[in-house]
């Protein structure tokens, strides 16, 4: 989801229509919640949830007038300390004719329905025991406590429709694997079937493309019998791990952030031969934590590359290859410190950065050369698809602290 510069960082001081948007969007989303008996405040144009300490921005960021109807993109930024980056929701308002107050309504209500609510249920160490699954990560047993929110159906309404657990069971063996030793990860689903027969799926894990989830997704609506009649459904999952298993990791965004803004220095300065081949050991130095040394050296110009070329599909899986030769595929959202040091390269190049800088660092991504590659052959960007990364480590490397 992208959001515009214009609704959250523009310097122009000028009241503006977008910024009126906003400010209607967050008043009616802290009515909204009040109805939900949850207490809010609007504090420097974000909605703070109290009790919670949980802070919402909203924003539009797109607006299609239909004849008799108004629909809006309303776009959603959901932060909190526990969670290692932002939860990034939209949701379309419907309005009569032209009313946006009427649209925003809408699309809000839904928002805090569907996704507020399962989320704040989250910060309650509360479970359905017919949900709960347990995991076993290493030697490190994790009990895990589903939170599904309601089923969003649109269109076409058959017998059976709203089974709220149902796209959660569907997706679940691929969900479990997934799982690393974080406190929160959640799933968005959409899936829908246009009455021409196509299906068109939109699926995410923690905010990165789920495509196993898609083509799970897409077998399903293949199931559907509509007829010529469009059906969608969309559904919010939040799984937050028990508080009996989970652990607080080494690192949060506070004490990571030097390691990470001073690895990008020294990838910056690296200009000989020489400095290239002590990089790895330079990092080493910095943090002092051979693993934590493995993942900057080997994402930071990886995550660069994915910046870049968006486009791509990018594999979730990474090859970590021990001394021995020995090989393990992990999914990469068990790494428990990629998705910081990604946030944490996001937010320094949204700075600003030296173009020079930027490439020097870029091209030492193995995906950005091998893309490069296959473009030169005659490749088309939006149809190309990366392999799991394989990166070397060591005998005793643990992606899990």
């Amino acid at each position: 989801m992208v959001f515009l510069k214009k609704f959250f960082n523009g310097k122009d001081n000028t009241k503006s229509q977008e910024e009126t948007v906003d400010d209607i969007i967050l008043q009616i989303l802290k009515e909204e919640v009040m109805l939900k008996n949850i207490q809010s405040e609007i504090i420097n144009n974000e909605l703070v949830i109290n009790e919670c300490k949980m802070t919402i921005k909203a924003g539009v960021s797109n607006k299609t007038q239909h004849q008799n109807a108004i629909v809006l993109q309303l776009d959603f930024i959901i932060k909190h300390e526990n969670f290692d980056t932002e939860i990034l929701e939209s949701v379309a308002g419907i309005g009569r004719k032209n009313d946006i107050y009427h649209a925003i309504r809408n699309g809000t209500a839904s928002f805090v329905s569907n996704v507020l609510e399962v989320i704040a249920d989250g910060f309650c160490d509360t479970h359905n025991p017919e949900l709960d699954f347990e995991t076993l990560l290493g030697y490190r047993q994790q009990i895990w406590h589903p939170k599904i929110g309601g089923l969003h159906a649109q269109g076409y309404y058959g017998i059976n429709t709203i089974d709220n657990s149902r796209i959660f069971n569907i997706l679940k063996d691929e969900i479990v694997p997934r799982l690393g030793t974080k406190r929160f990860y959640w799933i968005k689903v959409y899936v829908s079937r246009q009455a021409d027969g196509e299906i068109i799926t939109q699926c995410t894990f923690n905010n990165e493309p789920f495509l196993k989830a898609q083509q799970k997704m897409e077998e399903y609506a293949q199931s559907w019998n509509t007829g010529n009649q469009f059906k969608g459904e969309k559904q919010f999952i939040l799984i937050r791990q028990c508080d009996k298993t989970w652990r607080q990791g080494k690192y949060n965004y506070e004490n990571l952030k030097k390691y990470v803004f001073g690895t990008i220095e020294l990838f910056e300065n690296c200009s000989t031969e020489a400095d290239w081949e002590g990089l790895f050991e330079s990092i080493a130095d910095l943090t002092g934590d051979i693993d934590l040394a493995i993942e900057l050296y080997s994402f930071i110009p990886e995550l660069y590359c994915k910046f870049t070329l968006p486009e791509i599909q990018y594999s979730d899986e990474v090859v970590l290859i021990k001394p021995d030769g020995s090989k393990t595929n992990v999914y990469l959202s068990q790494l428990s410190r990629l998705t910081l040091i990604k946030r944490l390269i996001r937010e320094k190049l949204n700075t600003g950065f030296d173009k020079d800088k930027y490439n020097h660092i870029l091209f030492q991504s193995a995906t950005f050369k091998a893309i490069n590659n296959a473009l030169n052959q005659g490749g088309e960007l939006e149809n190309l698809a990366t392999l799991p990364l394989a990166i070397n480590v060591t005998e005793d490397y643990n992606p899990l602290n």
